[in-house]
């Protein structure tokens, strides 16, 4: 919060170890925010994912093997 109500101007009227300090701040936050957000949607994406290669696996575990061989004697 403090780092957003010091405007930028601002920030150049500081010591420039100061100055130092709260622009390395800012970009390390913005950083974390962005890897944040990525690693959000990947998460979702992925467990999106499982739960819907889950589904198919148990659907294919359970899929009823004698109607496969007696459609492939009817073909023959």
């Amino acid at each position: 919060m403090l780092l957003n109500k010091i405007l930028f101007k601002q920030i150049f009227k500081l010591p420039i170890s100061i100055n130092k300090l709260l622009i390395n701040t800012r970009k390390q936050l913005q950083l974390k925010i962005s890897e944040f957000y990525f690693k959000a949607l990947l998460r979702l994406l992925l467990s999106n994912a499982y739960d819907f290669n889950f589904a198919c696996a148990i659907q294919m575990a359970y899929y009823p093997v004698e109607r496969i061989i007696f459609y492939q004697q009817i073909i023959i």
